[in-house]
């Protein structure tokens, strides 16, 4: 029996269950403090807090990125838990610090009194910090400052203030007085690159020594699980952190709580140790349960299935489906040649022995030969190590555009030479095709920009309104500075048009620009694409407009362009 088996089913929200879900209820765990990833915003905290001059600083973010934890974090370095580990209070004043854990937790009474409580310790020679949601701190210091300073110069001073990591200070002057803070808001830290040292801790051996000399582990999926991670742990974590990542661009952005749950499910199915002891030895529960599957909640068993999709991160892979989607010559590889060489030899293994007591349903066109197919796929997007081929893999399991980004913003240097071009044929092309509504001529020079009906329809005359010489559109990666902790993202790419405007490009907006390229035909484009192009095309206009009194038509005749100028004098038209 592996108590710590007990501990990992009770941080994920699958059942209802699950205790130790909040930072505050792992506290007292005898667990907390041996998975416990160390941040670096902490750090950076606790300086400010223990500077000579005071500071007062309020932690925001959402719920479950990880602000009990820190605060927990900077209490140890202020010896809060030098004589033992207890729980926090609501407010306390500790060793010069004066903390209140979660404004959200108090009455609005409450929270006003302890705001000034928090806004005054500056000048009592204390430093502050509070734990709160954005919401409870603009409510609560507009209530507090009423008829002193406008509702509006103190929500815009907090919502700028969070639009960084750590804000500078923040100063909310009254006619009698001056009060200053900092506003460090974690909402702006993407979590995705904590999967190593989350998995680094989980997959601690000391954590897993009940399970070493257990008679049940050659049957038990968790032991197989904590295994097979353990063993491929760099390929497996590299993997996971990219699909994260993923899906954050995609708007799904991971709290800690979420990576926690969902890692800790995929390698427990929430089984116990007493289950795994009454089952077979025919070892079909390794297959079942095995990490590949868990982690897209991917079961023949239907309430296991529901209580997995309670989980955020298996709910949103459950709708994007990347178990059905081709892996393009590897589907051959997989299910014709019968060939597993990408995996290490363990799951390789496992593949073989499912292969051979499953072959009549694999040969088979029906569900049984489906759902074969997408467990295999499950494991080829989660051990798949055939790294000769990496770049490729990437590209069939999430999309081309996506890992073009990624290598982008995940790296310092400067973008290299080839994939700069190729970055740059691909939006030139695309946004031509979505101005005018037909490729550009291999010899073109411009990018048009003009007055169309429709994006989706051919127009065969055009009013041209702008143009940009092709010298002048580029793709340049901004290395981002001051970065507080060691996210995966290190630059930002942009497109740059002229000398002034600059158009910062999203993994979105790159995915649409490699759809537009390939030919793709939309009935509707989503809002925030929308809205991107249209403030991509005001810049252009900024720039580029064309002269008012000359007018250019652009006529496409068998899907070439021509321009036709015209010139008005008076009354008369002249064409060119």
């Amino acid at each position: 029996m592996n108590e710590f088996v007990k501990y990992l089913n009770s941080i994920n929200s699958a059942k209802s269950e699950s205790m130790n879900a909040l930072a505050e209820s792992q506290l007292l765990s005898e667990y907390y403090s041996k998975i416990e990833v160390k941040r670096e915003i902490s750090n950076v905290i606790t300086r400010y807090l223990k500077k000579d001059e005071p500071e007062s600083i309020i932690l925001t973010g959402h719920a479950g990125d990880g602000k009990t934890s820190i605060l927990i974090q900077v209490l140890k370095e202020f010896g809060y838990f030098n004589k033992g580990i207890k729980p926090l209070k609501i407010k306390e004043e500790f060793n010069n610090l004066f903390y209140i854990k979660d404004m959200s937790e108090l009455s609005v009474n409450q929270q006003k009194e302890l705001l000034w409580k928090f806004l005054k310790c500056r000048k009592n020679n204390m430093s502050a910090m509070i734990v709160s949601n954005t919401g409870p701190i603009i409510n609560s210091f507009k209530a507090i400052f009423e008829n002193k300073v406008s509702d509006e110069e103190i929500e815009k001073k907090i919502l700028k203030g969070i639009e960084n990591t750590i804000s500078d200070e923040i100063e909310i002057t009254t006619d009698s007085d001056e009060y200053r803070f900092r506003m460090v808001n974690i909402a702006n830290i993407d979590n995705s690159y904590m999967i190593e040292s989350i998995l680094n801790k989980l997959l601690d051996k000391e954590l897993w020594n009940d399970c070493f000399s257990c008679i049940h582990k050659e049957k038990c999926p968790i032991y197989n699980n904590y295994i097979d991670v353990s063993d491929n742990f760099e390929s497996v974590s590299d993997q996971i952190g990219k699909i994260y990542f993923w899906l954050s661009e995609r708007g799904t952005r991971l709290t800690i709580r979420q990576i926690l749950a969902h890692i800790t499910f995929s390698l427990t199915s929430n089984l116990n140790c007493h289950e795994i002891s009454q089952f077979a030895d025919n070892l079909n529960a390794n297959r079942k349960y095995s990490f590949a599957n868990g982690f897209f909640g991917a079961y023949d068993d239907s309430k296991l299935k529901s209580s997995a999709l309670n989980i955020k991160t298996i709910k949103e892979l459950n709708k994007i489906g990347l178990d059905s989607k081709s892996l393009g010559i590897y589907d051959d590889i997989l299910f014709v040649k019968e060939k597993f060489n990408m995996f290490p030899k363990r799951v390789k293994n496992r593949l073989e022995n499912i292969l051979s007591t499953s072959i009549d349903d694999i040969s088979r066109n029906n569900m049984n030969s489906s759902n074969l197919r997408k467990e295999f796929r499950r494991y080829f997007i989660i051990f798949a190590s055939y790294f000769e081929d990496r770049e490729l893999i990437d590209n069939l399991i999430i999309s081309e555009s996506f890992m073009d980004y990624y290598r982008a913003v995940t790296s310092k240097e400067r973008l290299p030479h080839s994939e700069n071009r190729k970055l740059k044929k691909i939006i030139f092309t695309a946004l031509y095709r979505y101005f005018v509504g037909v490729y550009p001529m291999k010899d073109e020079e411009y990018l048009y920009i003009t007055l169309r009906k429709d994006f989706n329809m051919v127009q065969n005359t055009q009013m041209l309104i702008a143009r940009v010489p092709i010298e002048d559109i580029k793709i340049k990666v901004e290395p981002i500075k001051n970065k507080v902790e060691p996210e995966k993202i290190q630059s930002k790419l942009f497109l740059k048009i002229g000398d002034k405007g600059s158009f910062p490009i999203s993994a979105e907006f790159l995915e649409f620009m490699y759809k537009f390229y390939d030919g793709e035909v939309f009935t509707s484009l989503q809002p925030s694409f929308s809205f991107g192009i249209s403030k991509l095309k005001t810049q252009i206009l900024r720039d580029y407009k064309m002269d008012k009194d000359k007018f250019t038509l652009i006529v496409i005749q068998n899907d070439k362009v021509h321009k036709m100028r015209l010139e008005i004098d008076k009354d008369k038209i002249f064409v060119d």
